[in-house]
């Protein structure tokens, strides 16, 4: 749906009437179906008309990690200096990503910035340098956000401008290469740069564990019912191990585990084997535990090894809804 705010239509005077008394301003029409505006100084601006274009229905997107076009969210442009507003109300699934951006004929960009609210509270980023396709806000990983842009485009061609939207969800990958992992650890030291034995590159990371209990490396995440995950890893046990584990727990929002899904097998000496798990985060859930590495078994003990490679943990599935009233809107300066 597509609204254009104009001006009523007055006669037009065939010449600028004169300049209003101080404190005062002049309002009229002009030849070219605009408003003018006079000060007292005699100085003369237009007062144009807007095109503002909203979103008419919600638009759903769950193509997780692409960008997609939102219909109904674009106008047409002619050559010109414009201020470009968006303005957008945003719903996604717990845990995963958003992010908006615009498309359009050649222009140029002056000062530009996105700012809006989310569970966290309110945000801003300047966006000096802005071009057609660049990322209009870091990802937000909120449930519910209101987000906008706002700037001046000098359009240099005809054409339109459209708006996309982007989902991800979590897509972690760890193969060690750079020495450093983001999970904790349980009942384990890790070196996150060893040398001894890789299963890609060449390094990995060394799990040795401090007593006969598990020794594990392990990460929360926020997530929603609905939303499938998996999460893999390669294991190499120099000696063999009983009981290796790749595995993700759901749990609700008062910390109480729901179920599990668990890949947990033996180890066999100085092999490479993939553990992996793939499943859907049940009703109720709000977030997700993974772990990763040695569970307690007969031969296990202080000291045990186990090599940790190329471990990946992501969402394959999402959902954001980008709702009913967001808007474009373009003014001629």
């Amino acid at each position: 749906m597509t609204r254009h705010l104009t001006p009523l239509h007055l006669a037009q005077p065939t010449i600028s009437p004169a300049p209003p008394p101080a404190g005062h301003i002049a309002l009229y029409p002009g030849p070219d179906d605009t408003l003018r505006h006079q000060t007292p100084a005699g100085h003369e601006t237009r007062i144009s008309p807007a095109t503002r274009t909203v979103l008419p229905q919600d638009h759903l997107h769950t193509d997780t990690g692409w960008w997609r076009p939102v219909p109904g969210l674009d106008t047409p442009a002619q050559p010109g200096l414009y201020r470009l507003t968006l303005s957008a109300d945003i719903t996604a699934n717990l845990g995963g990503s958003t992010n908006l951006r615009l498309d359009g004929p050649p222009a140029a960009f002056g000062s530009f910035a996105a700012f809006g609210t989310q569970e966290d509270g309110p945000w801003h980023i300047g966006l000096n340098g802005y071009h057609w396709l660049d990322d209009l806000a870091d990802t937000i990983r909120s449930p519910h956000r209101s987000a906008a842009a706002d700037g001046l485009v000098l359009i240099t061609a005809p054409g339109t401008i459209t708006v996309e939207a982007g989902l991800a969800g979590l897509n972690q990958s760890d193969d060690f290469e750079d020495g450093d992992t983001g999970y904790a650890l349980d009942g384990a030291d890790l070196d996150p740069a060893s040398t001894d034995v890789a299963h890609g590159g060449d390094q990995s990371g060394k799990l040795t564990a401090h007593a006969g209990d598990r020794a594990i490396m392990y990460d929360w995440w926020p997530t929603g019912p609905g939303i499938d995950w998996t999460l893999s890893a390669w294991l190499y046990a120099p000696t063999g191990h009983p009981k290796g584990s790749a595995a993700i727990s759901w749990y609700d929002d008062d910390g109480q585990k729901i179920s599990d899904l668990r890949d947990e097998r033996p180890v066999p000496a100085a092999t490479w084997v993939q553990h992996q798990v793939t499943g859907t985060a049940p009703p109720g859930t709000a977030e997700m535990y993974v772990q990763i590495g040695m569970e307690t078994a007969a031969g296990h003990a202080a000291g045990s090894v186990l090599y940790v490679d190329d471990v990946v943990w992501r969402a394959t599935s999402g959902w954001m809804r980008m709702l009913a009233g967001s808007f474009l809107q373009l003014t001629p300066v």
